[in-house]
């Protein structure tokens, strides 16, 4: 567990720290305001698998999470290198045709394109975990990268955002079935034992 969560923090450091610095260095020397503005987005994105990074390796601590978070942790490496938020290259080639404010401002690519649709699943399935700040981590990820979700990435966030919601009305539902028939149940169980007592108080009579 330790040797996994020291190799995590040299990734962070190497990768993702180190990258986060070199893109504040060019927003502090950029002369342009469009440059500054897309600079930007790459360091909150920077930021966002940072935290993301970071709060994971500490879930490597608990034994019985291990095996798990590592595996994530490894999909989420593969991830963020396809994404190409270190190469200093592809972020001087930036698209002319991107919108305003940087929206799809890296060339497209299915690699980078099949990276965003298996970050949508990873943070969809944070929402799932207890802990909350993993939630809030992946809320903020979310935001940094929603401008460049696929159709079908959408897609699927609408579905499995939507089943908890249809799957908690219908226990909700049940359960006021049941405790409607509980109800009923107690009610008989109270005649019966009424009936039961004015039998004996005839009968001692």
């Amino acid at each position: 567990m330790v040797k996994g969560h020291s190799e995590c923090l040299t990734f962070i450091k190497e990768n993702i720290s180190a990258a986060r610095l070199r893109s504040q260095k060019r927003i502090q020397s950029s002369q342009t305001q469009e440059i500054t503005i897309r600079e930007k987005q790459t360091f909150k994105r920077l930021i966002a698998f940072e935290l993301l990074f970071n709060n994971l390796a500490l879930l490597l601590m608990i034994p019985e999470m291990f095996a798990e978070v590592e595996n994530d942790l490894e999909e989420l490496k593969q991830c963020f290198t396809n994404l190409g938020l270190t190469s200093q290259q592809s972020e001087g080639k930036r698209s002319k045709k991107g919108g305003k404010g940087g929206e799809n401002h890296l060339p497209a690519n299915p690699q980078r394109s099949e990276a965003l649709d298996v970050l949508v699943d990873f943070l969809i399935s944070l929402l799932t975990k207890p802990q909350s700040f993993l939630r809030d981590i992946a809320n903020f990820t979310f935001k940094q990268f929603c401008t460049e979700v696929s159709p079908k990435a959408l897609a699927n966030l609408v579905q499995i955002v939507q089943t908890p919601n249809i799957e908690a009305t219908k226990m909700l539902f049940d359960e006021d079935e049941l405790e409607e028939e509980v109800e009923a149940e107690e009610g008989d169980e109270d005649s019966e034992d009424d009936d039961e007592e004015d039998e004996e108080s005839d009968e001692s009579d």
